[in-house]
């Protein structure tokens, strides 16, 4: 899962959004919205205490979880290829660029990424990103490690 917070309420997104979207039909990813923008779960609540600040959302990719943000830079680092790129790995590099473009946009100052379950184990760290690396499909978003948006 993909947290954003800040000290402003963020905008979530539109949950019409997905409406005629049928993730069992061929194609469906070239039709997904690039990023879902969620209130957090109650069972959730417990990743704030990563974060400083006061507003968080959940957010996903083109599947609506936050998987596809690092499918690239999965990709490449088990040796694939970027120039044979399939409809999910463009999907996952429009949902990376739109996540960029929300943090910027919405003055984003801090994203934690862990898997489904790991919001309530210890944080292993804390490091710097630019808005550039966060677009980056390639750029893996390490786990469990509070990134702090480089103004």
């Amino acid at each position: 899962m993909l947290y954003a917070g800040a000290d402003h309420e963020l905008p979530l997104s539109d949950p019409t959004e997905w409406d005629g979207i049928d993730v069992c039909v061929d194609g469906w990813v070239e039709l997904a919205p690039p990023l879902a923008v969620t209130q957090l779960h109650p069972q959730e609540n417990s990743v704030r205490e990563h974060f400083t600040e006061v507003f968080i959302v959940e957010v996903g990719g083109y599947g609506g979880c936050s998987c596809g943000f690092n499918r690239l830079a999965e990709k490449t680092d088990t040796g694939g290829a970027t120039n044979d790129l399939e409809p999910e790995d463009l999907a996952a590099d429009r949902s990376r660029r739109a996540l960029a473009a929300y943090v910027l946009m919405n003055a984003v100052t801090a994203l934690f990424y862990c898997w489904t379950g790991d919001e309530e184990l210890p944080s292993e760290g804390e490091c710097l990103i630019t808005i550039a690396q966060l677009a980056e499909a390639t750029f893996s978003l390490p786990e469990r490690v509070k990134l702090r948006i480089a103004i």
